[in-house]
């Protein structure tokens, strides 16, 4: 993750576009410090338009209480806890093509879910009970651990007009590597 580098500012308008605008910011990540106020750390990525002027802030001020309140971490940390705990106990366990591939499947989703929902704050900016990495790291392994007999029911089961399908080695090595490095 890229060093903090400030926070991006939005002033929210009144009016027709704010709800437009809070949604719109929402799928960025921002969080909303203040009815008027939507906050992003800037770890210096470029923002798409956003259509209202935008500011980029620095400040040595202790923002904790700030970002705290700008997202839901309590919420986000339950879902946390609830995904590690609900998934943690299939580590190791070997199944069936089919039942690995259902349980892929739900895996992806119900992490999915938790990482969009993630604002990626700096850690000291996090609840002390934080267990984000704990549940990337489980996700990253039971993906890998998961991914042979659930790949295997694909190729078993999954038919397009050519026939059944067949693995693309490149992709799947790609995702392989790309998740190997959490």
């Amino acid at each position: 993750m890229a060093r903090l580098k400030g926070w991006h500012l939005v002033l929210l308008p009144h009016g027709a576009e704010r709800e437009a605008l809070i949604s719109k910011l929402s799928a960025l990540r921002f969080g909303m410090a203040e009815p008027h106020l939507a906050i992003l750390p800037d770890r210096g990525e470029p923002l798409p338009s956003l259509g209202v002027p935008h500011f980029r802030a620095t400040t040595d001020d202790d923002l904790t209480e700030v970002a705290r309140g700008a997202w839901p971490l309590k919420e986000l940390a339950e879902s946390i806890d609830h995904f590690v705990n609900g998934f943690a106990p299939l580590e190791g366990v070997r199944c069936p093509p089919k039942v690995a591939l259902g349980l892929r499947l739900l895996l992806v989703h119900t992490f999915r879910q938790i990482a969009l929902a993630d604002p990626v704050l700096p850690v000291p900016l996090l609840p002390e009970s934080w267990k984000g990495p704990e549940d990337r790291a489980l996700f990253a392994r039971l993906y890998l651990e998961l991914s042979p007999a659930a790949d295997q029911a694909i190729a078993d089961t999954f038919v397009d007009r050519g026939g059944l399908l067949t693995a693309d080695p490149t992709r799947v090595a790609r995702r392989i590597a790309d998740l190997s490095y959490s």
